[in-house]
């Protein structure tokens, strides 16, 4: 036998030496599966939206990423740098875009992910 520990789950278990290497091969695929879910789980709760600058700062200040409207223009998007200290990272626009822009108020082209880099 040998002792298994998962560390995704804590569990500890014994597999059998004999057929070992199919054992391992299928825990591993179910780790990485376990694995995934629980990061995508944990990023989508990481995600607020904001209509705002106060909006996208105080996003930025919880550590999460920021949902925004932005109109593309290089000026909002040094605006939020400058005072939320994060950048645009994800443009998302197959989701719709915001009416305006959360910077300046003027029609967003785009909905983006604003975010710090730590």
């Amino acid at each position: 036998m040998c002792s298994i520990f998962r560390r995704d789950t804590l569990e500890k278990f014994q597999l059998p030496i004999d057929g070992i290497k199919d054992g391992i091969t299928s825990l591993l695929g179910e780790i990485q599966k376990n694995m995934l879910v629980k990061s995508r789980e944990r990023r989508d709760k990481k995600i607020v939206e904001a209509d705002s600058l106060d909006g996208i700062l105080k996003g930025v200040d919880g550590q999460n990423f920021v949902k925004a409207g932005w109109c593309g223009s290089r000026d909002c998007e040094d605006k939020v740098k400058e005072y939320a200290q994060a950048t645009a990272r994800i443009m998302c626009d197959e989701e719709g875009v915001p009416e305006k822009c959360a910077v300046c108020g003027k029609h967003a082209k785009h909905k983006v992910i604003f975010a710090r880099a730590y």
